[in-house]
């Protein structure tokens, strides 16, 4: 969307922030106005009986709102899940919200200033931070998870399994932290992946614990 026409950009765009804006709540722009995509062609039976796949939808079927520009964020989420298959949530998260082409007339509108760009969050360089976990220890009946290791951050997550926790400072330049989690989280002889993710999605290595 670099090339958008920036007049009719600014014919439609009055109309597209009605379905959704925010300087401090939505994140980025993407597009919703007079969008062509194709649907179903409902209840017409020949043309679904038919052998031929093009006679199935109706296509230059024109829609407007956030449906529509839901559907070019998830592609740009899978794009880059494609391109970088070891990305966590935060870093495809950055990356979209990182490599947005940066719009001024958007200032008022987005968190970002800026317009979804599927090459943007492809391309952008992200400083990621990479923590080290040397050491886990679970104890309490395995209700307290201590880890240890360094480069770990203020403020990072502790994912047992797919649940995150927040961590608690057990030493001062955090290179031990407690996590506390839910009875049951280790269930004896299973063995559960623990991972540390910081806050710019900066990832430890992933552990399997036997407990």
């Amino acid at each position: 969307m670099s090339d958008f026409n920036d007049e009719i950009f600014h014919s439609y765009y009055d109309q597209s922030v009605k379905t959704g804006f925010g300087p401090s709540t939505v994140h980025l722009a993407a597009p919703g106005v007079a969008v062509f995509t194709i649907r179903a062609r409902g209840n017409c039976i020949d043309c679904t009986a038919s052998p031929d796949p093009a006679d199935w939808y109706t296509r230059e079927f024109r829609v407007d709102g956030t449906s529509a520009s839901a559907a070019f964020v998830s592609g740009v989420a899978a794009l880059v899940k494609s391109a970088y298959p070891e990305a966590n949530f935060i870093v495809m998260r950055r990356r979209i919200l990182e490599g947005v082409d940066v719009i001024p007339a958007l200032k008022p509108y987005v968190v970002t200033s800026g317009r979804l760009s599927a090459l943007g969050a492809l391309n952008v360089r992200l400083q990621l931070s990479q923590p080290i976990v040397t050491r886990i220890k679970v104890k309490g009946g395995g209700k307290k998870v201590f880890v240890y290791g360094s480069g770990i951050h203020k403020d990072a997550r502790v994912f047992v399994g797919r649940i995150s926790y927040p961590i608690k400072p057990k030493a001062e330049d955090l290179s031990a932290v407690l996590v506390k989690v839910p009875a049951g989280t280790f269930p004896p002889g299973t063995p559960v992946e623990v991972t540390l993710i910081n806050p710019d999605g900066g990832s430890s290595e992933p552990r399997t614990i036997v407990r």
